[in-house]
C-alpha cells in the first residue's frame, strides 16, 4: 500500500533559506502528495516567495506563536496519512521521501521514521560530517532517547493520527518541543531510523546562537512531565531517568555559572542546579567540579569556557 505523505514546513522570517527547502521537497524522486508551508507571522517576503510556486505549495499564514504552534497548524492542515517535517532552513537529498516510504514497508508497525543528517554551511554547501542515531540498530526506545538518541530523531516522518492523538507539540515549551513529542510517542508506537544521511541541516548564526540555558530548563520540564505521566517507566528505569535528569541539571548549572562571569545574580541558581545534579545522579564528575568552581573562583569559569570553545573551533 502506497503511503500518502504531506510535507510540513514551518517558517518565520526565513525567506532567504525557504526557497532551498521547498525546492528540495519538490525535487523528490518520490513526489510529496502535498506541501504545506506554515508562515508563523513573518515580516519578510515569505508570502511573495511561496506564491511563486502556485498550486504546488499550500501557504498558511498564522499569528506568530512559535515553532511548536506552527508545526501543529501544519499537521492539522495536512490530509495525508504521514507528515514529513522539514525546517525552512534545511533541505533534503532527492531520495529522502522515497527512502522514508520504503521504510514504511520494511517496518510496517513503525509510526515514526527518522533519518541521519549531514551538515551544510550557511551558504548551502554540504559537508562530510553526519549525525543522527547513536545507539546500534534501527530501533529508538524511550531509554535510548534519554541516553542520547533524542537529538538523533532528525525531523522525522510521523503518522499524522499518532501526532494528533498525542496532542501535538507542546506549545507551552519554548524549546525542545520536538524531543518532548518524540519521547511521548515512544510510549505509543515503534520508532525507527534509517542509516542514510538524507537531511541537510544548515548551520548559520541564528541556530548557533540557541539559548542553551533555556533548552536545559525545558528539558528538565519535559523530564518531570515524563515522570508524572509515566511513573512506571521511572520506577523500572531509575538509572536512565536519573542520569538524564542529572545531566540536564548539570547543563543548566554550567550555563548559569558561565553567565555569572558577567553578573553574579545567576550564581545562587547555578549552585542550586549543580547540587541538584549531584543529588540526582552523583556520577558526573563535572558536576562536582563545577560546584566546587562556583565557590572557589566563579568569575573565572566564563573565561575558561570561551577558551574551551575556541580550542574546539
Amino acid at each position: 500500500m502506497t503511503a500518502q505523505i504531506a510535507v510540513v514546513i514551518p517558517t518565520y522570517n526565513r525567506a532567504a533559506y525557504l526557497k532551498t527547502a521547498v525546492d528540495s521537497a519538490l525535487a523528490q524522486t518520490r513526489p510529496p502528495d502535498e506541501i504545506v508551508v506554515v508562515d508563523d507571522g513573518s515580516t519578510d517576503n515569505t508570502a511573495e516567495l511561496v506564491a511563486r510556486y502556485g498550486a504546488r505549495v499550500r501557504y498558511v499564514r498564522k499569528v506568530n506563536g512559535g515553532e511548536a504552534s506552527a508545526r501543529n497548524r501544519g499537521v492539522r492542515e495536512a490530509t495525508a496519512t504521514w507528515v514529513a517535517f522539514l525546517d525552512s532552513d534545511d533541505a533534503w537529498e532527492p531520495e529522502a521521501l522515497a527512502k522514508l516510504e520504503d521504510a514504511t514497508h520494511r517496518f510496517p508497525d513503525a509510526g515514526l521514521i527518522a533519518m541521519r543528517a549531514r551538515v551544510m554551511s550557511a551558504g548551502g554547501t554540504p559537508g562530510t560530517k553526519t549525525h543522527g542515531k547513536k545507539s546500534p540498530g534501527p530501533e529508538f526506545s524511550t531509554r535510548s532517547l534519554l541516553w542520547g538518541d533524542a537529538g538523533g530523531v532528525q525531523m522525522p516522518m510521523v503518522r499524522r493520527d499518532l501526532i494528533l492523538a498525542a496532542g501535538g507539540f507542546d506549545e507551552t515549551l519554548p524549546s525542545a518541543t520536538d524531543c518532548d513529542l518524540w519521547l511521548r510517542l515512544s510510549f505509543a508506537t515503534r520508532m525507527v531510523g534509517i542509516a542514510e544521511p538524507l537531511l541537510l541541516v544548515r548551520v548559520h548564526p541564528e541556530n548557533l546562537s540557541a539559548d542553551r540555558t533555556l533548552n536545559a530548563r525545558c528539558w528538565i520540564r519535559l523530564l518531570e512531565k515524563l515522570a508524572r505521566e509515566h511513573p512506571e517507566f521511572v520506577r523500572d528505569n531509575p538509572w536512565h531517568y536519573r542520569r538524564a535528569l542529572g545531566k540536564e541539571r548539570l547543563r543548566l548549572g554550567r550555563e548559569l555559572l558561565a553567565s555569572s562571569g558577567r553578573s553574579s545574580e545567576h550564581l545562587p541558581e547555578a549552585r542550586a542546579a549543580l547540587r541538584a545534579s549531584i543529588a540526582t545522579f552523583p556520577f558526573f564528575g563535572r558536576a562536582w567540579l563545577y560546584w566546587a568552581w562556583s565557590y572557589a573562583a566563579p568569575g573565572s569559569y566564563a573565561a575558561f569556557r570561551r577558551l574551551e570553545r575556541r580550542a574546539r573551533g
